[in-house]
């Protein structure tokens, strides 16, 4: 009850002006000082009842929520953008397993005419051959890539989830306080 005597000394108003109902605020602190901070704001100009909103928000916890709408937002930026990496990457595997194929379709319709090779199918052949190496090495790092970034994306989303989940937990919690508040208490 010491709040309630420095409250009382700091607006100069007698207890039965301040309205408290003691039956419910005696072992809550948190609503005194709620009270408190709306019987000032009636008093003060703009400036002051922005920090006093500010103080109230501290008092309820919904600066916390606050910040956490803000982290969700940030997350939720975070996973799209490596969504959008995880398609660029599947593309680019995509791409490469393509050109592998055909790679491969071409070298098998030159072994099948084996026995009637020219010049310039021979030297096409050793080329397709050093590609078919180069599209099986570039397969092989696109697929670690793209398991990695998937890795990653499902990394980002669980991520997601937890702030998700923390910012809707903490809210109730607000929310509960403002109830626990507002029937606690009126104003003069």
């Amino acid at each position: 009850m010491n709040f309630l005597k420095q409250a009382q000394q700091e607006f100069k108003v007698a207890p039965k002006k301040l309205l408290f109902n003691t039956k419910y605020i005696s072992n809550n602190v948190l609503l005194l000082k709620s009270q408190v901070l709306l019987y000032k704001s009636k008093f003060f100009p703009d400036k002051e009842i922005e920090r006093y909103a500010r103080e109230f928000d501290k008092l309820t916890g919904y600066d916390l929520c606050s910040q956490l709408r803000i982290k969700v937002i940030d997350q939720d930026k975070r996973y799209r953008d490596m969504k959008q990496q995880l398609s660029q990457i599947k593309e680019r595997y995509e791409n490469e397993v393509e050109r592998r194929s055909d790679n491969q379709k071409e070298l098998q319709e030159l072994l099948q005419r084996k026995g009637s090779w020219s010049d310039t199918e021979i030297i096409r052949f050793a080329e397709l051959h050093r590609e078919e190496m180069k599209c099986d090495t570039n397969v092989k790092e696109a697929k670690k890539n793209l398991k990695y970034m998937e890795q990653v994306v499902d990394e980002a989303h669980q991520h997601l989830m937890n702030v998700m989940r923390e910012r809707y937990h903490e809210e109730q919690l607000w929310s509960w306080t403002l109830k626990k508040i507002s029937c606690s208490f009126r104003m003069p």
